[in-house]
């Protein structure tokens, strides 16, 4: 009896989502929805010892209005084409943000390392499909070893709160001299800080008052919170 690997069989499953998404971005088909990107990721809240879980996002360019319209569509190719999107994808906002999207997860073998796992993702759907435009948020061994506040307090470091604090800090700190000093602190310290607090309630709590405001006043000042890749 062949032996089961779960690896093998969720990049089956990643690539039949993938197929469906590329096709709808050619947008060759007429689809009554414009696909503004396609973005991949971790969903560290539901990821486990046991299992990795990547999120395969859709994002739609289309105000909820025109959604709707669409998937009240009689006419027939638009019909078959929601039906397929609503077969293989799950509707929603699964990270926040400002945009709707067509999403699914797949799990992968936590056994085999994060960064690893999508950059080898990556390049195979740079190989099959060519000029797509396909956005992977990959984090680098230091990231996934070192867990700061901001990754701590909302469980992840894609969600739309971190990806503005990610490009302030990208963006203004790593500009000056006294800001990449700051950002050299902060991950000196911070791993060190996570380790002994991060589980407590008062810790969270703390700091996801001061990160909602600080994430909140910096998107007012036009830092935005759609999916982010560090510089």
């Amino acid at each position: 009896m062949e032996e089961y690997n779960i690896n093998q069989h969720s990049e089956k499953r990643f690539f039949d989502l993938m197929d469906r998404l590329v096709e709808w971005q050619k947008h060759e088909n007429r689809e009554p929805l414009e696909l503004l990107s396609i973005s991949v990721l971790c969903n560290h809240t539901n990821s486990n010892k046991l299992f990795h879980e990547i999120l395969i996002v859709g994002y739609i360019n289309d105000s909820e209005n025109d959604i709707k319209r669409a998937m009240m569509s009689n006419g027939l190719k638009d019909k078959a084409f929601i039906e397929e999107m609503n077969e293989w994808f799950m509707f929603g906002n699964p990270i926040g943000g400002s945009y709707l999207s067509y999403y699914q997860t797949c799990s992968f073998d936590s056994r085999s390392d994060l960064s690893d796992v999508l950059s080898s993702l990556e390049k195979k759907c740079i190989e099959k499909y060519n000029n797509a435009s396909i956005n992977f948020s990959i984090p680098n061994k230091k990231e996934e070893g070192g867990c700061y506040i901001a990754t701590c307090v909302y469980g992840s470091y894609d969600c739309p709160e971190v990806w503005t604090l990610r490009r302030f800090r990208d963006y203004k700190l790593a500009s000056s001299w006294l800001g990449r000093s700051f950002i050299h602190t902060y991950y000196v310290i911070s791993p060190t800080i996570v380790r002994w607090f991060g589980k407590t309630k008062w810790f969270n709590h703390f700091w996801k008052g001061k990160l909602d405001r600080m994430a909140n006043h910096l998107q007012k000042k036009g830092y935005q919170d759609t999916p982010y890749y560090d510089r």
